[in-house]
């Protein structure tokens, strides 16, 4: 599909040069009318109608090319939108996309212009009095709805939400002349962008929706895992007191999706992997078509990493204890063919389905846990990636304890869910000069804090501060 997808952003590229070239050479053309205009006036002529209507066109045809090369995308939509998905990992996940989403501030500091004539006055009062949040992908949104990031077109809902992205040859053959601030000012059509760095903007995006994406797709199949487990559970105990064979077909049909889910790891696990039998795995566990691909992607590209071992020991644990569940299920069916049931074995055969199940809802979490912890690893790691690599993190004064107490509040409602306790012991006025960003991550990250699982336990300020202070 990807491939299908830059055909027609080629086609575009050459119509695009094309459109340029002709209005240089219309832009010409309009000079030398213009020459030969003014020199028929010096000489008391008048120019003929159809010289004037000559002109006349030659304006026309330079205002149609300057509105094409500004704002037609020529279908890249299909490209940048469609098969990137760029528009998602620009809005964020706070707006509808993926991702820490991309502020003006990154916009401008990957090479992005933006157009000061776009802009109300009311607007450029309030960024000039800095009441406007440069570090919100929201205000990325607002100001492509104004038309006003030079290059780029976001297509929106009539909920205002974006739906794709187009770009135009203002992209990278216009600046601006930075007469608001660097990066923003009047336009330069015909400029080349030396600044944009659009290696760094489409990897971004890339990573946010491959990595992001199959993240939270695993995140939504252990859901479907967990309801057949459940599922299955249910169907064995009633099959325990009836017998019945229809109840022992729906434990069968419960374990289908587990057990779909564990022909695909095992296949992924394989020398060389079994790529086939992990997609049919993958899609008869339940997940969504469109998922597959990215789900496969970050099994064989990150699986081996340490940060995936957790999750995946989960997996496993789980996948042995279906093979227990299921072991436990068939001396059910032994039994229940008994013509005299023995109904302290059967009992006993409950007590242990009943513990088994405990074990695997302890697995559960654990997966659970472990993969919300990846995906937060990411969207930090992604937000470290916007840092060019030769440009110092913006500083200021920031209170540690306000960023602990920020991030405690946004964990503590995970924890009550699951019946722990997070608990903050600050001292007040501990301000340090770092970027607020990159202290976030630092704090989320501290080296046995129960912040970064939500855990148990109250966080000590004399631990835990003096390796934060030792860290900056």
């Amino acid at each position: 599909m990807r491939l299908r997808a830059a055909a027609p952003i080629i086609g575009a590229s050459v119509i695009a040069f094309a459109t340029f070239v002709g209005v240089g050479a219309v832009m010409n053309g309009q000079g030398y009318a213009r020459a030969d205009e003014s020199r028929d006036r010096d000489e008391g002529k008048e120019l003929s109608k159809i010289d004037r209507q000559i002109n006349e066109h030659a304006r026309d045809t330079v205002a149609q090319g300057r509105q094409i090369f500004r704002f037609d995308t020529f279908g890249s939509e299909a490209f940048f939108g469609d098969a990137l998905q760029l528009h998602k990992a620009i809005a964020g996940a706070k707006n509808g996309g993926v991702g820490p989403g991309v502020s003006p501030k990154t916009a401008l500091a990957v090479g992005l212009k933006v157009d000061a004539d776009a802009l109300p006055e009311n607007l450029k009062g309030q960024i000039r009095a800095g009441k406007v949040n440069l570090d919100d992908p929201a205000t990325t949104l607002a100001l492509l709805k104004l038309n006003a990031v030079v290059g780029l077109t976001g297509k929106f809902d009539q909920s205002g939400r974006i739906q794709s992205l187009g770009t135009q040859c203002a992209l990278c053959h216009s600046q601006v002349d930075d007469s608001f601030a660097p990066g923003i000012g009047k336009r330069l059509d015909g400029w080349a962008n030396r600044d944009l760095n659009i290696g760094l903007i489409l990897s971004l995006a890339v990573l946010s929706i491959e990595v992001l994406g199959a993240v939270r797709a695993y995140a939504s199949g252990e859901s479907q895992w967990s309801k057949g487990r459940a599922n299955a559970v249910q169907a064995l105990l009633a099959y325990a007191r009836s017998g019945e064979p229809a109840d022992f077909r729906r434990v069968e049909q419960a374990l289908k999706v587990p057990l779909a889910d564990r022909v695909a790891r095992e296949a992924l696990d394989g020398r060389p992997p079994d790529l086939d039998s992990a997609r049919s795995g993958l899609l008869g566990g339940d997940n969504h078509p469109d998922d597959i691909e990215g789900m496969v992607f970050l099994y064989r590209r990150f699986g081996h990493l340490a940060v995936f071992q957790t999750p995946l020991r989960h997996w496993r644990e789980g996948d042995a204890l279906i093979d227990e569940l299921r072991t436990a299920g068939a001396r059910l069916q032994v039994e229940a063919g008994r013509a005299v049931v023995d109904t302290a074995l059967r009992e006993g055969l409950l007590a242990e389905v009943a513990l088994i199940n405990e074990r695997l809802l302890a697995a559960e979490r654990g997966f659970s846990r472990s993969i919300g912890e990846v995906g937060r690893l990411v969207e930090q790691l992604l937000t470290l990636s916007r840092l060019e690599a030769d440009t110092a993190p913006r500083t200021r004064p920031v209170d540690v304890g306000a960023v602990a107490r920020a991030i405690v509040a946004e964990l503590a409602p995970v924890a009550v869910a699951k019946g722990q306790s997070v608990q903050l012991e600050a001292t007040p006025g501990c301000i340090v000069s770092a970027d607020e960003t990159l202290l976030g991550v630092l704090v989320r990250n501290l080296p046995g804090t129960p912040l970064v699982r939500a855990s148990v336990g109250a966080w000590s300020n004399e631990d835990d501060f003096e390796r934060l202070l030792a860290a900056l």
